[in-house]
């Protein structure tokens, strides 16, 4: 069967990114002291394990991929009861919600986790360099509905919707009790260090 000229463009294109790939992953090896055969061990079976970990550090480097249904404009309320969380605070019900074009969005997130204590600063800075921004409340709210397990594995932070509590600037959170049972949507302060186990919901540009 005959290709449209969109398929054989697709394929040019998807072909010149591969390339481009592979030649900068034989110039690192390069670089690193390998050889020609180092990288094409990487196409044959036994390369496989290498390949593996490269994929690992990728993720690691980049954060954990995710496609989540956002339904932006819906009411705050709504999208909470949606969640059916065991336990909402009165700050994240009183937030306010950004004003968006509404609708309905197939919306591509990543969860970056850095493994350490760090600043919000720090984080909004990584998230800039990659070519991301801080999650609202709407789609954190679409995370809790979509993948409510997750917030029992780590805190998910949305560093892109703030208010204030007390003396604190904060953010939502959806996280667990101590137990890790009940499934809790939660302010947390924003202007200290953030834990180590926490993951940060960031949307590409």
């Amino acid at each position: 069967m005959a290709r449209t000229q969109h398929e054989v463009s697709s394929i040019m294109s998807a072909a010149g990114v591969i390339t481009e790939l592979f030649s900068r992953i034989t110039k690192a090896v390069t670089e690193q002291g390998g050889v020609d055969w180092s990288t094409y061990r990487l196409t044959r079976d036994d390369g496989q394990e290498t390949i593996n970990a490269i994929a690992k550090e990728i993720v690691r480097a980049l954060g954990q991929p995710m496609n989540v249904i956002v339904r932006y404009g819906l009411p705050l309320p709504e999208a909470i009861r949606l969640g059916h969380y065991d336990a909402v605070w009165t700050p994240v019900a009183e937030m306010k919600i950004p004003v968006r074009p509404v609708g309905v969005v197939n919306q591509h997130m990543i969860l970056r986790h850095y493994n350490r204590v760090i600043k919000t600063s720090a984080i909004l800075a990584d998230l800039k360099k990659y070519g991301l921004r801080p999650a609202t409340l709407p789609e954190l709210l679409a995370v809790g509905e979509q993948a409510p397990e997750l917030q029992k594995q780590f805190p998910v932070v949305a560093l892109g919707q703030t208010c204030r509590f007390g003396t604190h600037l904060c953010c939502p959170e959806l996280t667990t009790d101590l137990m890790q049972k009940t499934r809790e949507l939660v302010v947390v302060p924003a202007d200290t260090g953030w834990p180590q186990e926490s993951r940060f919901l960031a949307i590409p540009k």
